[in-house]
């Protein structure tokens, strides 16, 4: 502790000069007091071990028997305030899970109390899960403690060796293979029997924290089947200390007396090291090395354990395991639990030796909504059916705790270790990515999380920006992988493609997210139940829930839109959502919004600052307004799905813009404006609103020759059948009006706010455009948008999805000098313009993503000017083709650099061997073969084809094809087969010959029992899935 009379820290804090006369007289006081009596000391609520370093100088040691009592919730502050070596003893079990422990300075048994001073810490802890120790050991094994490594922390009892394991290390045996049995067998073949390995190698397991890594290597470590190893388990201590770690190995390794012990102890580094290694050298060692977190940490200890011949490493860190492991074929990631599993488990911790009890239907109906908010999560599965099991075991205690869970797991003592073992993941977050993962506090539970949506947003937020030789969405995408790699954000399955497209929030992540977002006034989300009384603060961003009530009041006379940097608006749209107060917003993001309307837009256009601009979805938006020119700050403007059918000249002078998307297959629309088109198109009957009349309108059928509102016009009036009907079906043209459905229902809810500039926006585009689309009762497919001339201006687009260049007046040479652009995409390519367009874009050296369209019923193939001298940019990496191709083979080999590829109504044949030629580029990951790709009754992949192809899917393929068949040492790479609605398909043959295929994705089209058949003779072990 410190030395004998006066302290060390009065001494220190005498000699500063920032004190004043009374601030010294204190320090004598205390150091009087202190120095001459027996003293008792309690510390409250230490939160770091620095803090203990800093005060511990102040308590000199009298031999007098004087004590310090340190009260704090982290055991590594518990373990490290005693004098070393100590032992922990257990006070008193409160409940299930809270235990209080005591730590102290370990007292021989053979020698008296000793009269010196020392300190002792006290912790709470649970003790069904275990609690979060400075280093984990094996049984019978004495462990290390403390800053040097000098000490040892000994074991003499079951409840201390439990004590000082990790946080997620179970103590019941029952956790161990709840739902982990495949898990475990697969690290167990990766690790392997010690007289077949040869060589080094690291297994990394990595996953969010609470996932249950721990839970499984131990299971592993203990397992029979790797009974011949040496083995050696170590916990890497916070702060991290590679002597304590080293030595630690050393205890466990060594067959040494209690002599050989201590010399281990006292040993110097550089002989222990020496030591160490021949050890690891001369044995078949399996080291486990337990929560590692940085590279650094691995790069410190990796030349000394890398001797080892098996090592296990967990960790959160996707980069650092795959840094340990170098080898993909090493790494395991470990997901959640399956439904059944977490049921499984969770009625174990609740039940006990009841746990194979069947729940009644209201009690499984609650234990499913509690799971749901576990998600898989083994720590919160384990903990809340801990606490569950030590109360009333009814329907109303566990409906009182799914109700008030998120504020449980934040307050309840019980519970609150669950937020603690997630709130380490966030705070080691750098500070760049813990802002980029607030941010998310924006999106619903369960919302998906598309890449290109929220780095889009990000960069407009100024999170990302351009850096060295990366763009600002470089850097975004940068910063959306690490957050999955730091186990922040959740893969999602459906998008497993050869890449992660998007991302889903784990719900108690989320609650994390939320909550500090909200603490820091980032994000405020309006939703069923909020209350704004104790709104305080500046709000950066807002959203508005599908479920809030629309609150005029509460958004114009309660908040404070001054600061407002994001609006975000889910389900309907109200026009006071916009307020002349939100001068500085900077994104609006109205993605698939209902109920906004063209004359919307005017008062949008008026946010001057607008970076990002989202209508996506919006599906009564039919023009935008000349006004766009006033977004001079525009970056993104997303208007996909909507009903555009040109741009405005106006956007030409938009010259930040980088990324502009416009609409490809268009779905519904809202019911309404389909209603009236219906009625316009075919006759009918419309029900109209006039100042409160209400009356049936017989609409004449229109001829299709209208393209002109003066024309319409003039027709509504010559006409003389049902002059009362005509009348009124102009005043629906041509003034404000609330419509409402035949049966007299009223549907303000959607239609609030239409007006004739609305309405005749829609009924001009329909009329005429029914020759050029194809219709349906409330579907249309649009090809692409009329971009204006002019579009050459706009020198920083990125992004241009998706153009027609033959019913636009843009012209080929504006396209050439468009030579930023990375992602093109065009539509309506005709045999009068193919080749003007391949040229265009020919000196695009930047270009990595290109869509081409042709139009429907053109007899001349979309690459048939396409030679060794013409062919698509080299540089490109992601091809898309709808439309037929004749000369594939003479072309295709250029593009050295494609990693995915796109077919669609090409017409390719086996003899044209155009499918032999795709499978030679080199670099070829990805291909999607859709409708009328391939044209032939057997789709062949030949011997030593797609090398690096890792997800192949066949879709709609179903003309033609009965067998598919993989060659010999074809596909080698393959991981992910997708084959839907191939529906005459009969026979797959030689899935044998993929050795690295994982998953198998089928619809009910295809003989699954077929299939199944294969699989079994299968080498490996393949996921097939139904959908």
């Amino acid at each position: 502790m410190a030395r004998e009379g006066k302290t060390v820290g009065t001494n220190v804090l005498l000699k500063m000069d920032k004190l004043g006369q009374s601030s010294s007289d204190l320090v004598h006081e205390y150091d009087t007091q202190v120095s001459g009596n027996k003293y008792l000391i309690v510390i409250d609520g230490l939160s770091k071990i620095d803090e203990w370093h800093s005060i511990k100088s102040y308590f000199p040691d009298n031999k007098n028997g004087s004590r310090v009592v340190v009260a704090t919730q982290q055991v590594e502050i518990a373990s490290l305030c005693p004098e070393q070596p100590c032992q922990a003893s257990k006070l008193e079990q409160f409940s299930s899970n809270q235990v209080l422990y005591l730590f102290h300075r370990k007292i021989e048994m053979d020698s008296p109390e000793p009269i010196s001073n020392s300190a002792s810490a006290t912790t709470t802890g649970p003790s069904s899960s275990s609690v979060t120790p400075s280093e984990i050991q094996e049984e019978n094994v004495q462990q290390l403690n403390g800053a040097g490594g000098e000490n040892v922390l000994s074991s003499t009892s079951t409840v201390e060796r439990n004590f000082y394991r990790s946080k997620t290390r179970p103590i019941n045996p029952e956790d161990i293979v709840v739902g982990r049995t495949t898990e475990k067998q697969t690290i167990i073949d990766l690790v392997g029997r010690p007289e077949h390995c040869h060589g080094y190698k690291v297994i990394s397991v990595w996953g969010m924290g609470g996932i249950g890594k721990t839970t499984l290597v131990r299971s592993v470590y203990r397992s029979q089947q790797l009974s011949g190893w040496k083995h050696a388990w170590v916990t890497v201590l916070r702060p991290f200390n590679r002597d304590t770690l080293l030595r630690n190995l050393a205890l466990q390794l060594q067959d040494i007396t209690s002599d050989g012990k201590k010399k281990i102890i006292t040993m110097e580094t550089t002989k222990l090291i020496a030591e160490l290694s021949i050890i690891l050298q001369n044995h078949n060692c399996l080291v486990v090395l337990d929560d590692l977190s940085s590279i650094e940490e691995w790069n410190s200890m990796e030349t000394i354990v890398a001797k080892s011949k098996r090592i296990i490493a967990t960790t959160r860190e996707k980069f650092v395991a795959k840094y340990c492991s170098k080898d993909d074929q090493n790494m395991y990631s470990l997901r959640g639990l399956e439904e059944a599993a977490a049921l499984d488990l969770f009625k174990r911790k609740v039940f006990k030796d009841a746990s194979n009890l069947d729940l009644d239907s209201g009690m499984f109906d609650l234990a499913k909504l509690i799971l749901k908010k576990c998600d898989g999560l083994p720590l919160a599965i384990t903990t809340i059916g801990g606490y569950l099991a030590n109360r009333p075991q009814n329907a109303m205690e566990w409906r009182k705790l799914n109700i008030s869970l998120s504020a449980e797991i934040e307050i309840n003592l019980e519970l609150k270790m669950i937020n603690t073992a997630l709130m380490r993941s966030y705070d080691g977050l750098p500070y760049h990515l813990k802002a980029c993962f607030l941010y998310l506090a924006i999106f619903s539970e369960d919302d998906i999380i598309r890449r290109s949506h929220i780095v889009k947003r990000w960069m407009a937020e100024s999170f990302t920006q351009d850096m060295h030789h990366m763009t600002a969405v470089q850097v975004g995408n940068k910063y959306f992988d690490e957050l999955i790699d730091r186990s922040m954000t959740l893969t999602l399955e459906q998008g497993s493609d050869g890449e992660i497209d998007s991302c889903q929030l784990h719900d108690l992540i989320r609650e994390i997210c939320v909550s500090k977002a909200r603490e820091e006034n980032l994000v405020l989300t309006l939703e069923e139940g909020t209350s704004l009384d104790k709104m305080h603060g500046a709000i950066r961003h807002l959203v508005i829930s599908r479920n809030w009530n629309r609150d005029k009041d509460a958004i114009q006379k309660v908040l404070d839109l001054s600061h407002i940097r994001s609006l975000t608006v889910f389900g309907e749209w109200r026009s006071f959502f916009i307020s002349n107060k939100m001068r500085f917003v900077r994104v609006l993001d109205l993605e698939h919004t209902v109920g906004l309307r063209d004359h919307h837009l005017d008062q949008i256009m008026e946010l001057l600052h607008l970076r990002y601009l989202s209508l996506r979805g919006c599906v009564n938006i039919f023009k935008l307004p000349d006004s766009t020119a006033n977004l001079r700050q525009l970056q993104t403007l997303d208007v996909r799905n909507t009903y555009l059918c040109k741009l405005p000249i106006t956007i030409t002078s938009l010259q930040k813009l980088q990324y502009l998307r416009t609409s490809g297959f268009i779905g519904e629309q809202e019911r309404d404006i389909i209603h009236m088109y219906k009625g316009l198109i075919d006759g009918g009957h419309v029900v109209t609103r006039d100042y409160g009349e209400t009356t049936d309108v017989m609409v004449p059928k229109l001829p299709q020759c209208f393209d002109r509102r003066p024309k319409l016009e003039r027709y509504l009036k010559r006409s003389t059948r049902n002059a009362k009907g005509l009348q009124n079906m102009c005043h629906v043209f041509w003034r404000p009006r609330w419509l409402e459905d035949p049966l007299g229902k009223r549907t303000t809810d959607v239609v609030e706010g239409v007006t004739k500039h609305d309405i005749c926006n829609m009924c001009c585009y329909l009329i005429k455009h029914k020759e050029d689309t194809c219709m349906s009762y409330g579907v249309v497919w649009v090809w692409g948008v009329e971009v204006p001339i002019g579009i050459s201006k706009m020198k920083g687009l990125h992004t241009l999805c998706d153009v027609s260049v033959a019913r636009g007046k843009v012209t080929f040479q504006e396209l050439r000098e468009l030579t930023q652009l990375r992602n093109l995409g065009v539509t309506d390519v005709t045999e009068e313009n193919d080749e003007k367009f391949w040229r265009s874009i020919a000196g695009h050296s930047q270009l990595q993503s290109l869509s081409v369209k042709t139009s429907f019923g053109r007899g001349r193939a979309i690459d048939e000017c396409l030679s060794e001298t013409l062919c698509p940019p080299k540089c490109l990496e992601i091809l898309k083709i709808d439309g037929q191709v004749m000369k594939l083979t003479e072309w295709i080999h250029r593009l050295q650099n494609l990693s995915k590829l796109h077919l669609q109504h090409t017409c390719l044949y086996q003899e044209q061997d155009g499918i032999g030629a795709i499978g030679m580029l080199p670099n070829l990951a990805i291909l999607r073969l859709k409708p009328y790709s391939y044209v032939g009754v057997q789709l062949r992949f030949q011997r030593w084809s797609f090398r690096n192809l890792s997800v192949l899917e066949l879709y709609y393929l179903c003309q033609t094809i009965k067998s598919l068949e993989f060659e010999p040492e074809a596909m080698s790479k393959l991981e992910l087969l997708q084959i839907y609605k191939c529906w005459f398909l009969e026979e797959i043959s030689g899935l044998q010959f993929l050795i690295n295929l994982k998953e198998i994705w089928v619809d009910n089209n295809l003989n699954k029992e077929q299939v199944q058949r294969k699989l079994a003779e299968y080498p490996n072990q393949i996921t097939l899935k139904l959908l």
